[in-house]
């Protein structure tokens, strides 16, 4: 059975990184300010909490709950101040509870974008200026999962790699800058013309530092991450607006993008020997390959539009290195129905896939161990996810979003078997 539904704190407010305040955050889940209110500075609580099953397959059976509270404070330093064309942002999470990925799925792509170890963490602390009307300059402790990579109709979905993909967030060190682990950056933005911006930021590369386990306990309150000595993580993207006017809600939107991390990271089939890993006589220390990079695509496309009724598709897709890299070739796609049942036109309902393959090089490392020392290892491949969701605005400041999830795969080999995951996620904001 699907755990007890979620309880949602009273004094709490939306707190994601979706792209459109219309959407409470899904994958991305981690922040985007309300609309500003009147006056220089504007405090608001935010509440997500999940609570999900596994009802079948994966690694065990059973329900977990994950909640966080959020708090977030928006500045504006002009009118404080007297700072002309400045802005800060700080927000605070306190995350309480379980996970379900890691202990009963297992799988590559995380059931839930909240998801992270439990802890009260700073999380971002920026200021934004802007110079003149096309330009902007954000500096401060921040995450490019907020801004790049990102599918605006997307941003209702769950789990978490149709927010920050997991092509990055299995690849990076430290799973990237994103959420939960805020970073300091630097990031431009430019808008040459009203149709078209142009992003481009700097980043610690390794958001947690360097050592070994989790890297979330590592920075377990979010201050560590203030360290700007890592290799540098940089990201770059062209996003342009097709269609009706006004841009803000375009017909098409098309975003190309690139990454390069300047960091070592590891070879996933060879020691620092030149032997294979997999081999009994292996030194067990991958050899040390300078950088990575990758690639990537999104179009967001509004298929129809009624009077309470707009339905919208995503699909995006990603590349990058096979040597060192877990995932390789990552892509989802999705369609979301807004006001998909009459008289209610601020819910929405949505489908989507993410399908992520694992590495030619994991591959070929899975073979050599089982030619090596154990035939019976099963040769990973891919994970592929499959999702169901539908959010529902109860009033205001309320919504809830039942989801049902199907996992092929997951960890991306046959090991595991196939998952199926249902539970219900409550959003409460202040």
């Amino acid at each position: 059975m699907i755990a007890a539904l979620s309880i949602a704190s009273s004094a709490a407010a939306q707190e994601a990184d979706a792209p459109q305040a219309s959407q409470a955050a899904g994958g991305s889940a981690t922040e985007q300010s309300p609309a500003r209110g009147a006056g220089a500075l504007h405090v608001s609580l935010s509440y997500y909490g999940d609570a999900f099953d596994t009802l079948s397959g994966g690694i065990a059976i059973g329900p977990a709950y994950q909640g966080r509270l959020g708090l977030i404070a928006d500045a504006d330093l002009d009118a404080l101040l007297g700072w002309k064309g400045a802005t800060a942002h700080l927000s605070v999470h306190q995350i309480h509870g379980p996970g379900i990925t890691q202990d009963h799925v297992g799988a590559l792509m995380g059931v839930s974008g909240i998801e992270a170890e439990p802890a009260t963490r700073l999380f971002n602390l920026w200021i934004e200026q802007k110079i003149g009307n096309r330009l902007a300059v954000r500096v401060g402790q921040f995450t490019a999962g907020q801004e790049f990579f990102i599918s605006s109709n997307a941003a209702m979905f769950v789990n978490a790699t149709f927010g920050w993909p997991a092509i990055v967030a299995q690849d990076l060190p430290s799973g990237g800058p994103a959420y939960p682990l805020a970073t300091p950056g630097v990031r431009l933005s430019f808008k040459p013309d009203s149709r078209t911006t142009i992003l481009a930021a700097i980043f610690n590369g390794d958001p947690a530092g360097p050592g070994g386990g989790d890297p979330q306990r590592r920075d377990g309150h979010g201050f560590n991450s203030f360290r700007i000595s890592g290799p540098p993580f940089l990201i770059g993207e062209v996003q342009r607006a097709f269609g009706r006017s006004p841009t803000s809600d375009p017909d098409t939107m098309i975003r190309l993008g690139a990454w390069a991390y300047l960091g070592k990271v590891d070879d996933q089939r060879l020691d620092n020997r030149g032997d294979l890993l997999a081999d009994p006589g292996s030194t067990g220390i991958p050899a040390r390959l300078r950088g990575d990079a990758g690639v990537y695509g999104i179009v967001d496309q509004v298929l129809l539009r009624g009077e309470d009724q707009e339905l919208g598709a995503f699909v995006r897709a990603a590349a990058t290195k096979s040597d060192r890299n877990l995932v390789d070739l990552y892509a989802d796609a999705g369609l979301t129905w807004k006001g998909a049942i009459h008289g209610r036109a601020d819910d929405i309902a949505g489908v989507a896939i993410g399908y992520s393959r694992i590495s030619a090089a994991d591959r070929a490392r899975d073979m050599d161990t089982r030619r090596l020392t154990d035939p019976s290892l099963p040769v990973r491949d891919h994970e592929i996810v499959f999702e169901l969701s539908y959010q529902a605005r109860v009033d205001t400041h309320w919504s809830v979003q039942p989801d049902l999830q199907y996992f092929v795969d997951p960890g991306g080999s046959t090991a595991i078997p196939d998952a199926v995951v249902a539970g219900i996620r409550n959003i409460v904001r202040f």
